[in-house]
C-alpha cells in the first residue's frame, strides 16, 4: 500500500508531534524529580510544608503537579527513615523529641509515622493468619498480637474469622460440606418420591455445598 503525498506529509507531521510530546512529558517528570529531591531536601532541613508548597506555586507548579511531588519527597525521605522510625515505634521510643529526627518537618515525620504504623499493624494481621494456619489457639494468638499497633477489638475479631476460614477448609470441614449437599440431594429425590413435588431450592443449596467442599477459602491476610 502507497501513500499520496499529501498522506505522507501529514504522516511525517503526526509523527513528529507525537516524538516532541515524548520529549515533553520526558522533561516534565525529570523536573519533577528533581522537584522532589529538592524538596525532600528542605523538609530535612525543617523547612515547612506551607512554605514549600507556596514556594513551587510561585514557580509555576499547578496544585496536581505540587501534590504529587510532596507525594515523591515523602517517599523519598520514608525510604531513607522509614526503617529508623519503625525500630523507634517497635521499641516505644519518643520519636518526636529524637535529636537525630529533630531535622525533619513534622508534618512529613507524622506521614512517616502513620505509614510505618500501619505496616506494623498489616505484620500483625499476617502473624495471626499464620498463627491460626500453625494450629494454635486463639487465646495463644491473641497473647502475642501488639496491642499497641492492632487493637484487642479488630485482633479478636481477624481471630474468629480466620479460624472459622481454617476450619473449612480442614479435611473435616470439607467433607463436611460435601456429605451435607450430598444428603440435601437425597432428600430431594426422597421428597420427590414421598409428595411428587420438587423443591428446587434444595438440590441448588446441595450443588453449592459440594462445590465448596472441593475448594478452599483464601484466608484474610494470607501470603
Amino acid at each position: 500500500m502507497y501513500l499520496s503525498a499529501i498522506e505522507l506529509v501529514d504522516y511525517r507531521r503526526r509523527r513528529d508531534f507525537n516524538d516532541y510530546n515524548a520529549d515533553i512529558i520526558d522533561m516534565d517528570y525529570k523536573k519533577k524529580v528533581e522537584y522532589a529531591e529538592r524538596v525532600a531536601k528542605e523538609l530535612q532541613n525543617q523547612k515547612s510544608s506551607e512554605e514549600l508548597k507556596s514556594m513551587l506555586k510561585a514557580e509555576g507548579l499547578f496544585e496536581s503537579d505540587i501534590a504529587a511531588v510532596f507525594l515523591s519527597a515523602q517517599n523519598i525521605i520514608g525510604d531513607e527513615y522509614s526503617t529508623k522510625i519503625n525500630t523507634y515505634l517497635i521499641e516505644d521510643k519518643a520519636i518526636h523529641e529524637s535529636e537525630e529526627l529533630s531535622h525533619l518537618d513534622s508534618e512529613m515525620l507524622d506521614r512517616i509515622i502513620s505509614t510505618e504504623t500501619n505496616k506494623i499493624a498489616i505484620a500483625e494481621r499476617k502473624k495471626i493468619t499464620q498463627l491460626i494456619k500453625e494450629g494454635q489457639s486463639e487465646q495463644e494468638v491473641l497473647d502475642q498480637v501488639d496491642t499497641r499497633f492492632l487493637p484487642t477489638d479488630q485482633a479478636i475479631e481477624q481471630i474468629n474469622g480466620v479460624s472459622q476460614v481454617n476450619k473449612q477448609n480442614s479435611s473435616s470441614g470439607r467433607m463436611l460440606n460435601i456429605g451435607g449437599g450430598v444428603g440435601l440431594i437425597a432428600l430431594t429425590g426422597l421428597l420427590i418420591l414421598g409428595t411428587g413435588r420438587i423443591f428446587y431450592f434444595l438440590p441448588i443449596i446441595g450443588i453449592g455445598m459440594i462445590i465448596k467442599g472441593f475448594m478452599t477459602e483464601k484466608m484474610a491476610y494470607e501470603d
